[in-house]
């Protein structure tokens, strides 16, 4: 079994020249002189597929925390268990319509005391609205369930997609849709006119850069600005690719 596992055919693609790549890494080549290398020998590839090799474990333009995250140019939200989506999208939050009403601990005769609200909002709100509406509406925030807040008196606000959910107690009901209305305005108002941002997209771009290029594997030869292109081109290219793909493969029941 021995001499067979030896006559078994390497592992196709760069996997199996890692040790030659990082060799001659160590001596300082660059990934198109490492391409050069491999093509002269009969091995077909080129410096972006050496680099993505490289750069396999640990890409920091793929490393998603919570928050706010720099992908290319474009900055989006990340919280765990949800969609990535726009982070200023988040930001832009309107009522869109009042939805239905639903009374709540009816008991006949006798009428609702609460009552439950739906409205339709424009736009899912991020973390960050979400936030500075509980403080202008002085309502309880966890960052651990930030799309639930809790005010005084049994009062609500339930977060879920484009819908909000306003829990009150009815003789209330106009009192609470005059401020909760009002301070969802004031809140997108907030981030409309101040311009202000929960980050710093310059700094974000330099942070972006520096993770790039802090790596043992960088040498001499090469330049901090050719190694922030590598990355950039091929996170560009993998997107191309992955937009391709995702656009092609067919879903049942679906239609263009």
């Amino acid at each position: 079994m021995l001499e067979q596992a030896k006559a078994v055919a390497e592992k196709q693609g760069l996997e199996g020249y890692a040790a030659t790549i990082w060799e001659l890494r160590r001596k300082g080549k660059t990934y198109r002189e490492i391409a050069e290398f491999f093509n002269k020998r009969g091995v077909s590839t080129d410096h972006t597929a050496v680099y993505r090799l490289v750069r396999a474990k640990g890409n920091p333009l793929l490393s998603l925390p919570d928050g706010p995250v720099l992908l290319g140019e474009m900055v989006y939200e990340s919280r765990q268990g949800r969609p990535l989506r726009s982070f200023e999208a988040g930001l832009d939050i309107l009522i869109k319509s009042k939805l239905r009403i639903i009374p709540l601990k009816d008991a006949a005769p006798q009428p609702a005391i609460w009552c439950e609200t739906h409205f339709e909002l424009n736009e899912a709100p991020n973390h960050d609205w979400l936030k500075q509406l509980s403080q202008q509406l002085d309502l309880r925030w966890n960052p651990a369930t930030p799309y639930y807040l809790q005010g005084r008196f049994g009062f609500e606000l339930k977060f879920e997609g484009t819908l909000m959910a306003m829990v009150c107690q009815t003789h209330n009901l106009e009192h609470y849709m005059n401020q909760v209305g009002t301070v969802v305005y004031g809140t997108t108002k907030f981030f409309r006119q101040n311009k202000v941002r929960p980050y710093d997209l310059k700094e974000m771009f330099g942070r972006r850069d520096s993770e790039i290029i802090d790596t043992p594997v960088l040498s001499q030869s090469d330049s901090a600005e050719e190694e922030i292109e590598e990355s950039l081109k091929w996170n560009q290219e993998h997107a191309r690719k992955l937009t391709k793909q995702f656009r092609s493969t067919a879903l049942p029941h679906i239609s263009d």
